[in-house]
């Protein structure tokens, strides 16, 4: 029912606790900019009545989810979007137009991310294999596999339709070794080549030279298992391009 944004400096894994918004974020469908200066992220909120309707996608400048620049989308097929460049953002959406009352800065271009013509992944996005996963989970002949990272170690994602959406389970190859992660888990790389996993409430990172045995040999970060929303005021500085 609520969700807190928050920054994570992968340098010297430093977190910091922002702005809390009461309605769903998907985290599939959140992006940052490479530079780290804005986020694009899909809401919806179905429990109240809102100016901009139930579901929309709007860039933001991280740790508040104050809009910059806000897309209504009245559903939840569409939404949220990837950034090619810090000024140039492709949204998973038709609706291009923006809500009233929002404006973008003169050099920002938009682009749709599905069709013909639609942008490249940036580089560091997951990459479709086939893979054979040693696990004992079975999975069907169209579960499509992703993989990041190469070397000793791999973060490999499992996809696969369950009724009314789809699912991924996480994997870390280490050495040969298969290792699924707990339910509920959100894995990806920092440019270090690093792995950082989300599980438990919890923030982790595995460092490039570790192997993996488990979240108890990885360094916990956060615990955010406490926290309650609390109300916080925008700096204005966060409030503008």
């Amino acid at each position: 029912d609520w969700c807190q944004l928050m920054t994570w400096n992968l340098e010297n894994h430093q977190v910091t606790y922002g702005q809390w918004l009461r309605a769903r974020v998907r985290y599939q469908k959140f992006a940052i900019s490479p530079s780290g200066k804005y986020v694009v992220y899909f809401a919806a909120d179905w429990s109240r009545e809102r100016e901009v309707g139930p579901t929309w996608t709007a860039v933001s400048r991280p740790p508040y989810f104050t809009a910059l620049a806000l897309w209504k989308e009245q559903s939840t097929w569409g939404g949220g979007g990837i950034f090619i460049s810090d000024n140039h953002l492709a949204l998973h959406t038709n609706h291009l137009s923006l809500a009233e009352g929002f404006s973008l800065p003169p050099d920002w271009k938009i682009s749709c991310s599905r069709g013909e013509g639609a942008p490249e992944h940036p580089e560091d996005y997951w990459i479709s294999e086939s893979l054979e996963i040693d696990s004992e989970k079975e999975y069907e002949e169209d579960t499509i596999s992703y993989q990041k990272l190469e070397g000793d170690r791999s973060l490999i994602r499992a996809y696969y339709d369950k009724p009314y959406f789809g699912r991924y389970d996480s994997y870390i190859r280490d050495r040969g070794v298969d290792h699924l992660l707990p339910e509920g888990q959100v894995l990806e790389a920092d440019h270090f080549g690093n792995a950082l996993i989300a599980a438990g409430g919890r923030l982790y990172v595995l460092k490039k030279e570790q192997p993996y045995r488990g979240l108890e040999s990885c360094q916990l970060i956060a615990d955010v298992n406490d926290l309650r929303p609390q109300r916080s005021t925008t700096p204005d500085a966060f409030r503008s391009w």
